[in-house]
């Protein structure tokens, strides 16, 4: 393993492999060959586990829509700052539990992390890309459905609007 991966690596989700130079020597040649490169060929953690894992499971994206449909609470097929403030309860954010954030700001992070296009109304395409990229870092069905559940509340434990995010 090269320098390059090994500081990749050890942060998946914040770094960038250097090459695909650097992914063939950490995967082999089959899965490089797959995964798509930006400009400069650096290859995202989320693309590169995509391309090793494959696509969402059915359970997943059936998990997902249950989450769109019932945060879309006025049912127009798309989500905005309206309908979030229903189910994210910024209070409990820790940033904001710990005076780093205002509750608004935390709110406007997350329509910031969906909403891809900047128009702020999140799409369904939008939504699932985002999960897309949080399905392939966790291995196990029952584990992401599990997550989802207690994010959007779809298993009702959280009763007080309380955010688990």
């Amino acid at each position: 393993m090269t320098a390059e991966c090994a500081r990749w690596s050890a942060r998946p989700w914040r770094r960038r492999c250097q090459s695909l130079e650097c992914c063939r020597q950490r995967t082999g040649r089959r899965f490089a060959a797959g995964v798509p490169a930006d400009a400069r060929g650096r290859v995202r953690y989320e693309d590169l586990m995509r391309v090793l894992r494959g696509e969402m499971s059915e359970v997943r994206r059936q998990c997902i829509r249950a989450a769109f449909q019932k945060i879309d609470y006025n049912r127009n097929g798309a989500l905005d700052k309206k309908d979030l403030q229903l189910f994210f309860n910024a209070a409990y954010h820790p940033k904001v539990q710990a005076g780093e954030l205002t509750e608004a700001a935390a709110l406007e992070r997350l329509l910031a992390r969906f909403d891809l296009d900047r128009n702020r109304v999140i799409s369904w395409e939008e939504f699932e890309d985002y999960y897309n990229g949080q399905s392939v870092r966790i291995p196990d069905d029952n584990e992401f459905v599990y997550m989802m559940q207690r994010a959007w509340n779809l298993d009702h434990r959280n009763m007080n609007g309380i955010s688990f995010h």
